[in-house]
This record gives structure tokens, C-alpha cells and sequence, in this order.
């Protein structure tokens, strides 16, 4: 009788927020996503027995509108209240579906499901939709039109997750942050960091992480696209107006373009530009903070005991004089960066360049690093300083032999690998492979179009597979390679753009990669493998 009067009167009372919300597609969607994906595998023919058994387990909903779950938390409990509702079509349906799993009492409104595991689900019908939780109070305070609180998210995503970070509780993000704050510490004492510094760099550190109470809302979500031929996740964060975390992201809306488009080459096996401007506020704290980096180091270099104090010298001032390079770029305010990867049978090859502040410095530390490494391994490699340039580019180049009794790693780089430090008058390039040369001119020389976001990686399978079947000989590898150039679409894609107050990530993949599972399994199954 209680249950009753106050799942009746919950109409009249003001109905919680939450401060999650978990957005399923409509089961009829995600069966044709499900259709997809398994024949873009290779596994068409398991589609009937798929798609009996998703239409056995979902009787009773209605499988044209979506489903949501509803996290509700208190205080600093880190354990939510979690509402979950269904779109039904016919109740009692459904839990005769539910009670050849487990045991159903509905001899009330207030519905109890009991499964194995001793855990006691409570269920009821409101309008077309049925609300289950494991807390029964929580069934006097739901929401009147579930389906609107899901927005968007049913028509962009098969799974998508909605945070609201103005409804977590302060008590639960303070914990959340003291936690994180303890993690770090617990980390710098387990480096061996001076305690004068511990104390510094946790404050540094609470300021960083204060972000996490600036964080207004964060969405998630994952789909698969027929269309495109792609499935990606996406991942939004907000901060609120005028906050440190809303300002951080707005450099990524208003950078100059790239002068490293050229690196971005669609041959690549990898490649990237990273393009954007970075708040200066905090960048006097990045110097000590490299500080404490450079002395954990040092006292791992100690600790092994590899070099004489005159060596630890020349380590030391190398490493300070990266730092303030690094210190000086960030100052500047402006991230500009490119690379590639080329990757081709028995072949390599990887540049990249950036802009820094300071060029010379990095050249001065990199010279001294030769000098030390020259005299402790001569025999090793050759050094070539200051041996060709290019558009104004200064090129050092390094060759380290390959022993021969290094067989895995001549297989893969060959009998010498070839390393390159080009010094430019605000640019820095590096570059490693066979020949490495040809590559980083080509790519300094080229005039590519800019990305249009401001981070982007680029992932092709193809070449990967076609270096790693030369340097193997694994018939399985060749077949995958073959499965792929006749399919195509085998790019993985990741990239940021700034939003109104936050920052847009998307992870993609194109479905050709899916096509490799097949080949896998033929291959593990000495070429036979199963038709399906």
C-alpha cells in the first residue's frame, strides 16, 4: 500500500535530475548496424541466428524507439542510483521473456525480479515504458517523458552517455580530485622526487585538476555508419563559460595555419599535423615542473651507475637545455607540428618537424649527446655534422650500424639505420629510417593542403601489413595485405576541433579493417578456415 500511494503522488513532486544519461538506439536500428558490421566482416551467413536471438531476448519492447539508463549520485558516494526504462510494446510480453531467466513476482503494481545472483530488481509500467532499478524509492521520482531526456543521442549514436557536470555533487568531484591528487603524489615518491619539490608540484598539480569541477558537460558516444563505411567514437567535453577549461580549448579554434601541411601525405602509413595555440597563463610552472622530470631522471642515471660524474655533467646540461626549449615554445604560445611514416616493403621511413622557440639549443644538446655516446660506442655509428642543408636547414646525420647478430632488428631496418637532426631558424626536423633524406625534402618541399582541424592522426593499414609481411614471410600477412587492397577503406582517423566552450574528438575507422577478422581466422586455420 505504501509502494503504491508514493509511486501516485510522485507525479506532484519535483523529480531529480540526473547527472547521467545512457542513450540506446531503437533495437531496429541497432539490428541493422549489427547487419552491417557482420557483413563487412565475412560473416554474413551467422546474420539468422543473430538476429533469432536479438528477437528472442526483446519481446515485449518496442524495438522502434530507444532505451535509456539514469544515474543518479549523492554526496561522495561514488555509487549511483541507476534508473533504467524500456519502450514497451507489450508488458506482460516482456516479462514472460524476463521469467525464463529469472523469477518474477507481480503479484504488485511494483514488480520483483530475482535473478541467480541474489540481487533483487524492481520493475513498474508507467505509460508506454517500463522503469527497472535495485532501489525502490527510486520508482517514486521518475521523470514523466523519459524519451525527451535522451536529446539527440538516439539519432547520432547506437551508444551514447550524456555527464552533466553541474549535477554531480561537489562532494563526489572533491573526492574524485583528492584521489587523483594521492595517485600523483604516491608517483613522485616512487620516482625518488626531493621532498623540497613534492610539495611544489602537488600544488601545481591541484591546480591542474581543479579543471574537473570547471567541467560543464561530457558526452560520449559510439556508431556505425553503413553510409560511410566507417564506425567512430565521439567524445565532446564542455567547461563552463569563462572558465580555465572553456578558455584552454579556445586556441583550437583561432590558430594560424600550419607551415607543415606538407607532412600530411595520403601514401603515409602514418601521418599528422597538430596546428593550435596554447593559453601562456599557467607556462611559468612548466619549468618546474621539467625541473622535477630532469632530477627523477638523474637519480635513476645514478642509481644504475652506467656513467662517471663527467658523463652525468654532459646528460644534465642537455637535458636543462631541452627543457627550456620546451618551457620557451610553450611561452610562445603556438603548438605547430607535422609528421609520416612511410612504410613499404623492406622500407621505412619517418620525419617529422615543429616549430620551437630555440632551434640552436636543441642543436647545442644534441651535439653534446653525440659527443658522449661517440666516445662510449665509436664503433657503433657515424657522424656526419652539418653534412647538406636544405631550404636554409642545417642536416646532421647519424648512421648506427646494425650488428649482424642482431637478426630481428636487421630484418626489420636493414644492416644501418640512418638518423637525421635538421636545425632551421625556428624549426626543428628529425627523421629516421633507410633513407630518410628523400622523405623529409619532399615533405619540406610540399605544399599540401592545411588539415581543417587542429589535431589530426592518420592510420593506414595497408602499408603496415605490406612492411610486416616482407620483414616476416608469413603467408597469413600476405593474404591479409591482398584482402585489404581489394576491399580498400582501411584508414583509422582521429581528430579534435574546438566547440563553443570545449573541445570535438573523433576516432574513426573504415570498415575495410573489419574484413581482416576473416583472413585472421583462415590464416590461424592453415588457410582452410570456416564459410559461414
Amino acid at each position: 500500500m505504501f509502494t503504491l500511494v508514493a509511486v501516485a503522488t510522485s507525479y506532484a513532486q519535483s523529480v531529480p535530475e540526473p547527472a547521467v544519461v545512457i542513450s540506446l538506439a531503437p533495437v531496429k536500428e541497432q539490428m541493422n548496424d549489427v547487419n552491417y558490421l557482420v557483413d563487412a566482416s565475412g560473416f554474413g551467413q551467422a546474420k539468422f541466428l543473430i538476429k533469432s536471438q536479438i528477437k528472442y531476448i526483446t519481446n515485449g519492447i518496442d524495438t522502434k524507439r530507444p532505451a535509456g539508463v539514469l544515474l543518479y549520485f549523492e554526496g561522495d558516494n561514488p555509487q549511483p542510483r541507476t534508473v533504467i526504462f524500456l519502450p514497451v510494446k507489450d508488458f506482460d510480453e516482456l516479462l514472460d521473456t524476463v521469467s525464463n531467466v529469472a523469477e518474477v513476482d507481480d503479484e504488485d503494481d511494483v514488480i520483483k525480479i530475482l535473478p541467480s545472483n541474489g540481487e533483487t530488481l524492481y520493475a513498474v509500467e508507467k505509460g508506454d515504458h517500463v522503469f527497472i532499478t535495485m532501489d525502490e524509492e527510486s520508482l517514486s521520482e521518475l521523470p514523466e517523458d523519459p524519451q525527451s531526456m535522451l536529446g539527440d543521442m538516439p539519432s547520432k549514436y547506437n551508444l551514447a552517455a550524456h555527464v552533466y557536470g553541474g549535477r554531480v555533487p561537489d562532494e563526489l568531484r572533491q573526492k574524485a580530485v583528492d584521489l587523483i591528487k594521492d595517485g600523483y603524489l604516491d608517483s613522485l615518491q616512487n620516482m625518488g622526487t626531493d621532498p623540497d619539490q613534492i610539495d611544489q608540484q602537488i600544488a601545481d598539480f591541484e591546480e591542474q585538476i581543479k579543471a574537473i569541477k570547471d567541467i560543464d558537460e561530457i558526452v560520449f558516444g559510439m556508431v556505425a555508419d553503413e553510409e560511410s563505411h566507417k564506425m567512430a567514437m565521439e567524445f565532446t567535453v564542455t567547461g563552463k563559460p569563462g572558465s580555465k577549461v572553456a578558455k584552454s580549448y579556445a586556441g583550437f579554434a583561432n590558430a594560424d595555419p600550419t607551415r607543415f601541411a606538407g607532412f600530411m601525405n595520403d601514401a603515409a602509413a602514418l601521418d599528422y599535423n597538430m596546428c593550435f595555440n596554447v593559453d601562456t597563463t599557467d607556462a611559468d610552472k612548466i619549468g618546474p615542473q621539467m625541473d622535477t622530470m630532469i632530477e627523477s631522471m638523474m637519480t635513476e642515471l645514478d642509481n644504475d651507475g652506467e656513467f662517471d660524474d663527467e658523463e652525468m655533467d654532459t646528460i644534465r646540461s642537455a637535458a636543462v637545455q631541452i627543457a627550456e626549449v620546451v618551457e620557451a615554445t610553450f611561452k610562445e604560445g603556438r603548438i605547430d607540428s607535422g609528421g609520416q611514416l612511410l612504410m613499404g616493403e623492406n622500407d621505412f621511413n619517418f620525419v617529422a618537424g615543429g616549430q620551437v622557440a630555440d632551434p640552436k639549443k636543441v642543436e647545442s644538446a644534441a651535439k653534446e649527446l653525440i659527443g658522449l655516446v661517440g666516445e662510449r660506442a665509436a664503433d657503433a655509428f657515424k657522424v656526419n655534422l652539418d653534412f647538406a642543408s636544405h631550404n636554409g636547414v642545417t642536416m646532421h646525420e647519424i648512421i648506427v650500424n646494425i650488428p649482424e647478430d642482431e637478426e630481428e632488428l636487421q630484418d626489420f631496418v636493414g644492416s644501418e639505420l640512418v638518423l637525421l637532426l635538421g636545425i632551421g631558424d625556428k624549426d626543428v626536423y628529425l627523421a629516421a629510417g633507410k633513407n630518410p633524406m628523400d622523405t623529409l625534402k619532399a615533405a619540406m618541399d610540399g605544399t599540401g593542403v592545411a588539415p581543417e582541424f587542429p589535431v589530426i592522426y592518420n592510420l593506414r593499414i595497408t602499408p603496415i601489413l605490406e612492411f610486416a609481411a616482407s620483414t616476416t614471410g608469413q603467408p597469413m600477412l600476405d593474404g591479409m595485405v591482398d584482402k585489404l587492397k581489394e576491399v580498400g577503406r582501411d584508414k583509422m582517423t582521429v581528430y579534435s576541433k574546438a566547440i563553443e566552450n570545449g573541445l570535438f574528438t573523433r576516432m574513426e575507422m573504415e570498415d575495410g579493417a573489419l574484413s581482416l577478422i576473416q583472413e585472421a581466422m583462415k590464416g590461424m586455420q592453415g588457410g582452410g578456415g570456416a564459410e559461414f
